[in-house]
């Protein structure tokens, strides 16, 4: 192989791992099909919102990504769909709106006062809400657990002001399971207004529980393909470049009982009793597998086996997840 064709390979694979990283690849599995469904039907019926959480790295980002793409599709490319990542933050009025402004992408000035930035927040809400034939607006707000009281409170004013325009405002909050911990603090403080409000459906999103749902990975991983610099008016799949001597009829999907046992002898090994894989660590190993054992490895095999996938796994950092350190924390206790 020549230089420029070795080139042309890197620079594939450097494109292909940023695509198998990014939000442009999104496999629509049976979690986000039934959370699509589930959220669809809360717009529809016009609820106030619901709650979904899950443990860390399952894939709730993804999902509400793809459920705003979906959204917008059913709804027209003007609906409004606002996703809004909370980070940690002074619970401040001024904060919160200037926060959200930001989030919808509405330039403002960092010395308007607190009212201000609740009139142009408004106004942006009402103008967006027009725009559209069901006079709704969608907040996604991403790690939902890090709001505090106020910032409930603050959205409940504006749920009730856009209601007195016959507008309405659908928050969907998604978050790791400290959300529900919130919630109990809400109850037990007397704080229905905010419970009823915000916390009456809640919905527990999953990683991979079953080799059928793995599979579904693995199906969409052999249906995609990527372009070569050496022919770019023929695709070719992540099969075909990475493995290209590898038997005939090889499919990724021909993997999947070997990825299930090789995740759930790991998940035995170190003691996971948690029974879901998160998607984060299926797809991290997965571009492992890829990157350490296709073609441009330095040592390419012709197939990946079970020893490939097994130690891909491990590389991915699964046996250091949050549900493994909780489990040493818990024997150190006991010691």
């Amino acid at each position: 192989m020549d230089n420029t064709a070795i080139n042309s390979d890197v620079f594939t694979n450097e494109l292909t791992m940023t695509k198998l990283n990014s939000d442009d690849c999104i496999i629509y599995t049976k979690e986000i099909n039934a959370l699509e469904n589930k959220i669809l039907e809360i717009v529809m019926l016009g609820n106030c919102g619901a709650c979904v959480v899950s443990r860390p790295r399952c894939g709730k980002t993804t999902a509400m990504i793809y459920i705003s793409r979906s959204l917008k599709s059913r709804y027209g490319e003007n609906f409004p769909v606002i996703m809004w990542d909370i980070t940690d933050h002074p619970i401040t009025e001024k904060n919160f709106y200037s926060t959200l402004l930001t989030a919808m992408r509405v330039k403002h000035s960092a010395g308007s006062t607190a009212l201000n930035l609740k009139e142009r927040v408004l106004s942006e809400l009402v103008t967006l809400a027009c725009d559209t034939y069901i006079k709704k607006i969608v907040l996604m707000i991403d790690e939902a657990w890090r709001l505090g009281e106020r910032d409930f409170i603050w959205l409940m004013d504006l749920y009730n002001i856009l209601r007195r325009h016959n507008l309405q405002l659908i928050t969907i909050f998604f978050s790791t399971n400290e959300l529900l911990s919130l919630k109990r603090r809400f109850k037990s403080e007397g704080l229905d207004q905010i419970v009823e409000r915000f916390f009456l459906n809640v919905y527990q999103f999953h990683g991979i529980r079953d080799i059928g749902e793995l599979m579904i990975c693995l199906l969409a991983l052999d249906n995609m393909s990527i372009v070569t610099m050496n022919d770019k008016s023929s695709p070719i799949s992540l099969r075909e470049f990475y493995f290209p001597k590898a038997p005939v009829g090889s499919h990724f999907y021909n993997l999947g009982n070997i990825y299930w046992d090789a995740f759930n002898n790991i998940k035995t090994q170190y003691s996971m009793t948690v029974d879901d894989i998160p998607m984060e660590f299926m797809m991290c190993s997965f571009r492992i597998l890829l990157a350490c054992y296709g073609k441009l490895a330095n040592d390419p095999i012709v197939w990946p086996g079970y020893q490939e996938i097994h130690d891909s796994i491990i590389r991915s950092g699964y046996t250091e997840s949050d549900d493994e350190q909780n489990k040493n924390v818990s024997k150190n206790k006991r010691k």
